[in-house]
């Protein structure tokens, strides 16, 4: 899957994706959503391909982008998480 576009201020801003997968992550233990997942997934592969983070930072994202329960429900072909 490709990384979504960049929102509006990453390209200037690379650091509000990181603080926008925070805020996600935080926030998805009381969402259980497909929709949360796979935007969280999309947020590590935009981290993981912005060569403005740290190496560190970014070989985290791409790890945890092939990880995600986002990618393991579509492997599986369900919908919703649960």
């Amino acid at each position: 899957m490709a990384p979504m576009e960049a929102g509006p201020e990453y390209p200037e801003r690379p650091e509000l994706a990181l603080v926008a997968l925070l805020e996600m992550l935080y926030r998805s233990r009381s969402t259980a959503s497909a929709a949360v997942a796979a935007s969280i997934r999309d947020h590590l592969l935009v981290i993981a391909a912005d060569a403005r983070h740290p190496a560190a930072v970014r070989d985290a994202a791409k790890r945890m982008a092939n990880e995600t329960p986002c990618a393991a429900l579509r492997a599986r072909g369900d919908s919703t998480m649960h």
